[in-house]
């Protein structure tokens, strides 16, 4: 994962369960597919081959990805007021002493999150692994249940102007009422 310090991040985490295996096993083939071209040295790829590539690339963890989620598939445990009141309590818990928390939007099976102030290199990673090991102890507990919550990935993203800060804010509130 790249970090800046100082940056602003939108920081999306999926239930374990909101894609199931069969297709994060076919993007990431697709990934894998479309990398190899892009790194092919005996035969790379012309400029706007590589345009194409990597704005395939780009679709399939972003685009794909996202609307999938949309859809609700999965156990959806976020749904449950409960458990959404628990991640909620989680994110806010350490907001202006840790990390400076800008928006976030807890849907049925992943949450967004906008946030900067992280400090030093590491710490985003270490606050994203407390948010995932916070909650996911609060939830099962809550729910009586034991097992993975998070996947073990996530998406992350620097934003680096005005501009993209004023689409992923709108992004971010905006996504429970798009996703329906």
């Amino acid at each position: 994962m790249w970090e800046a310090t100082g940056a602003i991040y939108h920081i999306s985490l999926h239930l374990a369960d909101s894609v199931p295996q069969d297709q994060l096993l076919a993007w990431k083939e697709e990934r894998s597919r479309i990398d190899a071209r892009l790194k092919d040295s005996v035969n790379p790829p012309l400029a706007t081959e590589r345009e194409i590539l990597v704005d395939e690339m780009r679709a399939v963890y972003n685009e794909r990805v996202e609307k999938f989620l949309n859809a609700g598939c999965g156990s959806c445990l976020l749904a449950d007021a409960r458990v959404a009141e628990a991640v909620r309590e989680t994110l806010v818990h350490a907001n202006g002493k840790r990390f400076a928390l800008h928006a976030y939007a807890i849907m049925p099976n992943h949450l967004h999150v906008i946030a900067s102030g992280f400090g030093a290199a590491g710490s985003v990673r270490k606050q994203i692994e407390d948010w995932k090991s916070i909650s996911a102890h609060r939830i099962n507990k809550l729910l009586n249940r034991e097992g993975a919550v998070w996947r073990r990935d996530e998406y992350t993203h620097i934003i680096r102007t005005r501009e993209e800060y004023a689409d992923q804010l709108s992004y971010v509130w905006h996504n429970p009422e798009s996703a329906g």
